[in-house]
């Protein structure tokens, strides 16, 4: 009988053991599957950057083509940007009115309120609506400013203006607030 509760016990203590180095092994693979991944931040996506970014398309910029005071708005000084970076009439070409307008609106836009320590615009194009925009060609000049490093939260936004059935130039914000 001595015998026989013996070898139960260390059975029992034997699948126990089994058990603890199943447990450390799993634990391991997550570990080292979890330091692999680095510190990648999730990026929210904001109703109130896409909105920011479709309502500056619509400002006036200080580029007319024809005559003053036939000013473009910034979505058509993209396009320009884009199609073939035409001069204005104050000897700017429009890549230049692009990026100088979008600097001065982006040093005071505060969204929910909050301090950005970090933002960055970028402006793609996107030959049709089922490419990804990784796959989407980058013109322009990447307006950015401030540190990203102090990122609490991102969030990024984005704003499509159509070229009338030639794809769309994408425009995307990612911003860091700060508090």
């Amino acid at each position: 009988m001595i015998k026989q509760k013996n070898k139960c016990s260390q059975q029992e203590t034997i699948g126990f053991i089994i058990i603890i180095l199943m447990v450390m092994i799993v634990g391991v693979i997550f570990l080292g599957l979890s330091l692999r991944k680095g510190n990648y931040e999730v990026v929210a996506v904001d109703a109130e950057i896409a909105n920011f970014l479709s309502a500056s398309s619509a400002y006036k910029t200080e580029c007319a083509l024809d005559y003053e005071p036939n000013y473009r708005t910034l979505g058509e000084v993209a396009v320009d940007c884009y199609n073939n970076n035409r001069a204005c009439l104050n000897e700017k070409n429009s890549c230049e009115v692009l990026n100088s307008s979008y600097k001065d609106i982006l040093t005071n836009f505060r969204p929910g309120g909050k301090l950005t320590s970090y933002y960055k615009l970028s402006f793609y194009y996107q030959a049709n609506l089922s490419e990804s925009l990784g796959d989407a060609r980058r013109f322009g000049d990447i307006i950015e400013k401030g540190n990203s490093s102090l990122c609490l939260s991102r969030r990024a936004g984005r704003n499509d203006i159509s070229l009338g059935g030639q794809g769309n130039i994408v425009e995307l914000l990612e911003v860091c607030l700060a508090g």
